[in-house]
């Protein structure tokens, strides 16, 4: 194969800067994410451990440190929503919440993680586009971007995770010997090399940046599966408690009777 290690010295280190920035700006908008993900879930612990006073679990743990067990606020936005229930005509309280409607619930609290993993696997396949785009010959992104009918998008490709959380500067990455993350990969570039041989060759020639790569991966396969325990959560939590209209619903959690009201409010 030819040389594909163009790039000068100065080029590499620009290209590693820019992809280390993205993942550090990633990280702090899933933190932004993460925060508001917390304050929401406060008001549903409130009602989870207040069914079991003897909960040690880790649910009790994330009241105590948020300081929301029967305070004021949660109080405040109970009675806040109660009044809204009564007042609100779009609803009836006493009809049994049809299975759409928990099918909506279960997807909407669980919404903002599914945000998180959707643009981590976006993340990493721009991660990888950059990365690749560094290797194919300027010609032919050219051609591909202005007649992209002439030269064949990349096709996708199954990428092994190989290193596990380096963080940013430091000086080696760590090899993982652990559980393995296959991510289907889909970078919009052209189809210059042969399918399934791209992560050999940014091993090869871009060893020291592809732990970029298995951080936004990574990030992606936590939160999607943040994403289905969070609706199995709510779906067991409703059939555990006997939830069948929205009444019940409003008594158990305000909240998410919120949720269902703005839903059928803006429908």
């Amino acid at each position: 194969m030819m040389d594909l290690n163009k790039l000068s010295t100065k080029d590499l280190a620009l290209l590693l800067a820019e992809l280390e920035q993205e993942d550090e700006t990633l990280s702090a908008d899933v933190a932004k994410i993460e925060q508001s993900i917390e304050k929401e879930e406060a008001l549903d612990f409130v009602d989870a451990t207040e069914e079991d006073t003897s909960d040690t679990s880790d649910v009790t743990a994330k009241l105590k440190e948020y300081g929301k067990v029967k305070s004021e606020a949660h109080t405040r936005y109970k009675i806040k929503i109660q009044r809204l229930a009564v007042s609100q005509n779009i609803i009836k309280l006493s009809d049994t919440i049809p299975n759409y409607d928990l099918q909506a619930l279960t997807r909407i609290v669980a919404e903002k993680q599914v945000t998180i993993a959707e643009r981590a696997q976006a993340s990493a396949n721009k991660r990888l586009k950059r990365l690749l785009n560094s290797l194919i010959p300027i010609p032919v992104r050219r051609l591909y971007n202005t007649y992209p009918w002439v030269v064949k998008r990349c096709p996708g490709f199954v990428y092994d995770t190989v290193y596990t959380g380096r963080t940013v500067g430091s000086a080696q990455a760590k090899v993982t010997n652990g559980h393995r993350i296959l991510f289907w990969a889909t970078p919009n570039v052209p189809y210059f090399f042969r399918q399934g041989t791209e992560q050999n060759i940014l091993l090869k020639y871009r060893p020291e940046m592809i732990y970029l790569v298995d951080n936004a991966v990574n990030m992606y396969y936590k939160y999607q599966n943040a994403q289905e325990a969070k609706a199995l959560g709510v779906a067991t939590r409703i059939i555990k408690n006997n939830v069948k209209t929205y009444f019940d619903l409003l008594m158990y959690n305000p909240r998410w009777f919120e949720l269902l009201y703005n839903l059928a409010k803006n429908e």
